[in-house]
């Protein structure tokens, strides 16, 4: 199972790699700071499952999950922000899942029965 994981803050992404890893044992685990460097990963492979901050300064988490759906429309697509003020446009554009900061073990578990991810 190979997992992308998009956050802006390192702080964040080590953490929720660090979580993902946890949760998902033996899974390959991806990580991006940069949006643009992760889209154009998801365009050359194969992912099971992208999770991205929503706000993001290059492009959104939401443009990025659109151009995964376009490449990869079997992955699962889960939204991760500080707060649920982006939770609604996430739900419009047909998210497995969606998480407030900071993401945790026990959130990325309570999610999976929704999400169909492992």
């Amino acid at each position: 199972m190979r997992i992308a994981v998009v956050d802006p803050d390192k702080k964040a992404l080590h953490n929720e790699i660090k979580s993902v890893r946890k949760v998902f044992d033996g899974c390959e685990a991806v990580m991006f700071i940069d949006p643009q460097v992760a889209e154009r990963y998801l365009e050359e492979n194969a992912v099971d499952a992208l999770f991205t901050q929503v706000p993001m300064f290059q492009m959104s988490g939401i443009q990025l999950g659109r151009k995964l759906r376009q490449v990869q429309p079997g992955a699962r697509l889960v939204y991760m922000a500080e707060d649920d003020a982006y939770c609604r446009q996430a739900l419009d554009e047909k998210t497995d899942g969606y998480l407030v900061k900071p993401v945790t073990m026990e959130k990325i578990r309570q999610l999976l029965p929704f999400a169909g991810i492992g």
